[in-house]
């Protein structure tokens, strides 16, 4: 039968090794991969390169859009220890393509910085998550709440007219969606956001939640106002994406990681969206 798995050669597992320092490129992990053996001659190797896309059709997220050289090229691999290769093969679905791409893409990053001396050891690092914001408007609206009492100041007794300068009671209201972004190698936990000096109301993360490295969640977000005047008045208000009421609002965004400890990104609300402070 012919062999339809598409190998790495021996010359692209030195190169995956090699470029990650035999070190293994889970960020939960690091662990040395290669060490003294007891035949002075020889070395221990712990350390695998693992395909991100199986190797052959029916394997842990085979993508059947490559080609073989694709398939068999570094690009399409990672290197790490031997027990994190059988976890992430025995469940591809907790343990994508994009993950570990992430993986791989930190772990180079860090072995470039220690081969430049910018850092001397894994545990110069801080295995943090990169947590961003935005804001995503998605429409408006104004409800009419009835006729003010200024009309009569108008009209007096008079019927109001149809297309006159009628001053309504307005409820104007902004549609959002906050993504919260993971633009890391590393995972998120229990994440919050608690606004400090605005109204901008949004929906709760539950109280236990996992942000996966290089995932993203939604939460749909509104912001109310009331207002008494003129249609047209009313309409000026709503044109803005961002009201002047939520400009320069901070928003606290606590997690922990992958040891418990935990951490704090700040944000503020510009008219051109989320800054971190």
């Amino acid at each position: 039968m012919a062999n339809n798995r598409h190998n790495f050669t021996a010359k692209t597992i030195e190169i995956l090794g090699k470029r990650v320092g035999l070190i293994c490129s889970n960020p939960a992990c690091s662990k040395t991969t290669s060490g003294p053996h007891t035949d002075a001659e020889k070395a221990t190797i712990v350390g695998v390169a693992a395909h991100i896309s199986a190797a052959a059709a029916g394997g842990p997220r085979y993508n059947a859009t490559l080609d073989e050289k694709e398939r068999k090229s570094a690009k399409n691999g990672i290197w790490l220890c031997v027990n994190c290769s059988t976890i992430i093969d025995k469940d591809p679905d907790a343990y994508s393509a994009t993950l570990l791409e992430g993986w791989k893409n930190e772990a180079e990053k860090r072995t470039d910085k220690q081969l430049k001396g910018i850092i001397t050891s894994t545990k110069d690092i801080e295995k943090l998550a990169h947590i961003d914001l935005d804001l995503i408007w998605l429409g408006n609206s104004r409800i009419n709440r009835g006729y003010s009492i200024k009309n009569h100041d108008i009209y007096g007794d008079k019927p109001i007219q149809a297309g006159g300068p009628v001053i309504i009671h307005w409820q104007l209201k902004w549609f959002y969606s906050i993504v919260i972004y993971n633009n890391s190698g590393f995972h998120a936990y229990n994440l919050k956001i608690i606004p400090r000096n605005t109204d901008l109301t949004f929906e709760k993360l539950p109280a236990k939640n996992n942000l996966q490295a290089l995932g993203s969640l939604e939460l749909e977000s509104n912001f109310t106002k009331r207002f008494e005047g003129k249609h047209n008045e009313a309409d000026d208000l709503l044109s803005p994406t961002f009201p002047q009421e939520l400009l320069d609002g901070i928003f606290d965004v606590y997690y922990t990681d992958d040891t418990r400890k935990p951490h704090l990104s700040s944000f503020m609300l510009t008219s051109e969206g989320f800054i971190k402070i």
